[in-house]
């Protein structure tokens, strides 16, 4: 009886460990992807150590890292410093610029000092008359697919969170953790811009104390072309007139505040 009872002990000690074996080590710490980490963007005295645990770069040995792109084109456009900022060349009108930006890159050390935690977030701020064109996709590293950091865009776009994911788990013993992605913006409202048409697209990262302004042209106040367009509406027995003001793509970002089109119908015009 007493050699049944240690069988059976020694089978159960074995079926445990042979479930145990099998269990992502990390699997115990499973309440973390539901729980909120420490935001990362409030130095203070909770964060200090993790922020350490991160190194920015902005740009690369051969880009500024600060771009620009044209509405209706592909190509990302990079400015150089003038050693106090960066300006959007002149020539460029200012309604045809899509958005504006600036690439990011960061390195986080090995498991074995990382404070940094799973569900830990750093947040980004849009300028004042900009917003977060779009959220970038998430990095993962290039084996066992963990996640390195997930997006998202917070306060009707204002805000883009970085969420640091599984990927910086201690438990994982993941080392090489790095990433890039590019902050992209959009103008939303011109009339708040700083002056000289300037907006601080980076107030430092983490460690990284580096600012970033940059000048936008400035907007046309010479409004020219006028079309008009007519066709026949027989809802209400007669015709619906299109016009259309500040055509000449010499006039793309002036401003129609204030402007008065007046508009004469001669004799052909009428029914």
């Amino acid at each position: 009886m007493k050699i049944s009872k240690i069988k059976r002990l020694i089978a159960l000690g074995l079926a445990i460990t042979m479930i145990a074996s099998i269990m992502p080590m990390n699997l115990f710490g499973i309440s973390k992807v539901f729980a909120e980490g420490t935001n990362l963007t409030q130095e203070d005295a909770t964060n200090k150590d993790k922020i350490k645990d991160i190194t920015w770069t902005i740009g690369s040995d051969t880009e500024s890292g600060v771009f620009y792109t044209l509405k209706g084109k592909d190509e990302i456009n990079y400015i150089s410093s003038t050693g106090t900022g960066f300006s959007i060349p002149e020539n460029v009108s200012f309604n045809s610029i899509k958005s504006v930006g600036v690439d990011l890159s960061f390195s986080i050390v090995n498991y074995d000092v990382r404070k940094i935690s799973q569900g830990d977030y750093l947040e980004f701020d849009a300028p004042k008359g900009m917003e977060f064109a779009s959220a970038p996709a998430e990095i993962k590293t290039a084996v066992g697919n963990y996640v390195i950091g997930t997006f998202s865009l917070e306060n009707n776009n204002q805000k883009l969170r970085l969420t640091f994911g599984n990927a910086v788990d201690p438990l994982n013993y993941i080392t090489g953790i790095a990433g890039e992605f590019s902050l992209e913006m959009q103008v939303s409202d011109v009339t708040k811009f700083g002056e000289a048409n300037k907006v601080l697209l980076l107030n430092g990262v983490g460690n990284n104390t580096t600012t970033i302004e940059l000048a936008f042209p400035a907007a046309t106040s010479d409004i020219k072309g006028v079309t008009k367009t007519g066709k026949e509406n027989t809802d209400i027995n007669g015709a619906s007139w299109e016009v259309s003001v500040g055509t000449d793509p010499q006039s793309a970002g002036a401003s129609l505040a204030g402007v008065t089109v007046t508009d004469t119908f001669d004799a052909q015009d009428m029914y």
